[in-house]
């Protein structure tokens, strides 16, 4: 199942759900937000948004998929246009 997290609640947000999908709502361009997972397995996050809009590229930096380290992960993105620019760490 798919975790939801809704931006207008705040440009920090912390979930207790593992990795896995995630649909976010109201990411607004020239905006940037934190996501902190804190679910007990380890596993890759993904992300996708349909409200208000969709963006059309989702950038990584590492690159998505490391599924050694540690299940929690701090999240930040970066939203410019249509791209969302997403920087992660591991191995709390």
């Amino acid at each position: 199942a798919s975790t939801t997290i809704d931006w207008n609640n705040g440009n920090m947000q912390y979930t207790s759900a593992s990795c896995g999908a995630f649909t976010f709502s109201n990411m607004l361009e020239g905006g940037s937000y934190t996501l902190v997972v804190t679910g007990a397995m380890a596993a890759i996050c993904t992300f996708s948004q349909t409200s208000p809009d969709t963006p059309t590229a989702w950038k990584f930096l590492p690159a998505n998929g490391d599924t050694t380290a540690s299940s929690e992960a701090v999240y930040s993105f970066v939203r410019a246009g249509n791209k969302v620019y997403t920087s992660w760490m591991t191995g709390f």
